[in-house]
């Protein structure tokens, strides 16, 4: 491995040859990571490192089989101050995406364990006028007990325009823990600087569904900082009256994890419930 701090070439500058037989590379060191938790679940764990001045390298990735997985790291002669390393672990279930990470500067054989299975959410259109608007239940586990992420995406709607709208309501908007989150698309028309064509239409809208967990006063510089979260998703088509909904909801169409870039298969997806 090869690591070289405080660079900051023009444009279009050459970088010094990376010759690993030279003095400044030097061998990861190896650890286990041994992954418990629920659910019988397609699970991935490894780990990567963040810098100080945010810059951040995935080191290694790999299935779990028989509970454990080698990991490498960066040797503590190599840590700079300000270094911190990830170790995580992904599962992928039948219909949702969960994952536990944690942070420590120095890399040693731990024990990770899995949040618990995403509880099924369940999504209902409020209305198509002005503009289409969407309300989604997700039941409440104190695993993911700091936010709701909702994501409406709307591809090829019109020609030049794709429509996005993040909800995203935290743990702090409730005065007592809740039973379930509510997560609504709000009415924006009465605001004079929204404009309504801005708005979610009448379309086969793709739905991500995510519920993260931690301390809001945490980060990942912090030593033993643990952060969870798991994630659901798939397509909603209003119907052409406008009255009804129909939705299919498998696993997230995209991956949120920290400082590893991946993609996965994901299994068929299946009917998402009525709302309660």
């Amino acid at each position: 491995m090869i690591l070289r701090r405080g660079l900051d070439p023009v444009n279009g500058a050459v970088l010094p040859v990376l010759d690993f037989g030279s003095a400044e590379a030097f061998t990861p060191s190896t650890q286990t990571l041994t992954v418990g938790g629920p659910g019988s679940s397609d699970i991935i764990a490894g780990a990567s490192l963040l810098t100080a001045t945010g810059t951040s390298a995935l080191l290694s990735w790999a299935p779990v089989l028989g509970g454990t997985v080698a990991a490498r790291s960066v040797p503590d002669a190599n840590v700079a101050p300000g270094d911190v390393h990830s170790l995580f672990a992904d599962a992928l279930d039948d219909a949702s995406e969960r994952a536990v990470y944690s942070y420590f500067q120095q890399a040693a054989s731990r024990t990770l364990t899995l949040p618990p299975v995403l509880l099924t959410p369940s999504l209902s259109l409020i209305t198509t006028s002005p503009v289409t608007r969407f309300l989604t239940f997700m039941p409440y586990q104190p695993a993911y007990g700091l936010l709701v992420l909702t994501e409406y995406d709307q591809h090829g709607v019109e020609t030049s325009n794709d429509r996005l709208m993040h909800v995203m309501v935290g743990r702090g908007y409730y005065p007592a823990v809740p039973a379930q989150w509510v997560a609504i698309v709000p009415d924006l028309t009465g605001n004079a600087a929204y404009d309504a064509a801005w708005g979610l239409k009448s379309a086969t809208t793709d739905v991500y569904i995510e519920v993260d967990g931690g301390s809001p006063l945490g980060s990942p510089s912090a030593e033993g900082y643990t952060a969870t979260f798991a994630a659901t998703g798939g397509t909603i088509s209003v119907g052409g009256s406008g009255t009804a909904i129909t939705s299919r909801l498998g696993a997230p169409r995209r991956p949120r994890a920290p400082s590893v870039q991946r993609e996965r298969p994901r299994p068929p997806p299946r009917p998402l419930p009525p709302p309660p």
